[in-house]
């Protein structure tokens, strides 16, 4: 009874050993067919940029106007780009990819508080409608580390550099009190080509050998945007309106290598 017992588990783990060892075959196999040094592939995203406060503040006026916690709305951001495995696996763990890419983000201004240092050289805080649009055009070269593959998710980091078109619509201010009288006016947009630099991390999941979906968080910093000089009906010197430029993107796409 003890030898057929004995058997009988015997057997049992010869099986468990035997599925063990497929499964390790099998996903040893996969891992391989998914790292081919020197394959191509494209790449497609697109996402919603997360609402982010920014600061622009007028350049070398006095008096002049200081525009705080300016409000950028939620937007979009999409994506294309051409990449290529630099090199396969370490320890079939980890893959090199880079990748060059072109995206394109839009976003809009909304209400923000406002400083203004009036003629008398006093500081006036304020609330004021704030309408305009941000939109930039990127190209950036990118350097992606492909970790271990779990249950055909692929998480992955990745950073990039590259430069950034930034331009900035006419911004209109809505009941905004200059010089003691509530009036509106505009300032005249501008472009912008800064440098600008990304960090990424995110998940892929493998559909195929060749077709992978991706899902990741993006924080890009593109550098300043920047408006025209003017001067309000009021007569006070506003002057060149500047201010930093970073987003938070969540993104899903996919990828297919050829």
């Amino acid at each position: 009874m003890k030898n057929e017992q004995r058997g009988n588990l015997g057997m049992k783990l010869k099986y468990a050993l035997g599925l063990f060892c497929a499964a390790g075959a099998l996903l040893g196999s996969d891992v391989a067919q998914a790292v081919e040094p020197g394959k191509w592939y494209v790449r497609a995203g697109a996402g919603y940029v997360f609402p982010d406060n920014t600061t622009l503040s007028a350049s070398g006026t006095t008096p002049g106007i200081r525009f705080n916690r300016v409000k950028l709305k939620g937007g979009f951001h999409g994506e294309l780009a051409l990449g290529r495995h630099l090199m396969g696996s370490i320890n079939r763990t980890i893959v090199v990819r880079s990748e060059l890419m072109f995206g394109y983000q839009y976003r809009k201004l909304s209400d923000g508080f406002v400083t203004e240092n009036n003629a008398a050289g006093a500081q006036v805080a304020q609330k004021v409608g704030v309408e305009s649009k941000v939109q930039s055009f990127i190209g950036m070269a990118n350097l992606y580390f492909d970790l271990i593959e779990w249950y055909r998710f692929v998480p992955y980091v990745g950073f990039g550099a590259g430069i950034s078109g930034n331009k900035v619509n006419g911004i209109n201010f809505t009941n905004a009190t200059v010089n003691n009288a509530l009036q509106n006016f505009n300032i005249s947009g501008r472009t912008e080509t800064k440098l600008a630099w990304q960090l990424t991390a995110g998940t892929g999941y493998r559909f195929t050998q060749n077709l992978t979906g991706d899902l990741y968080w993006r924080y890009m910093n593109l550098g300043k945007i920047k408006t025209s000089n003017v001067t309000t009906p009021a007569g006070l010197g506003v002057g060149t309106l500047a201010g930093n430029l970073n987003s938070h993107s969540v993104m899903a796409g996919l990828r297919y290598a050829f």
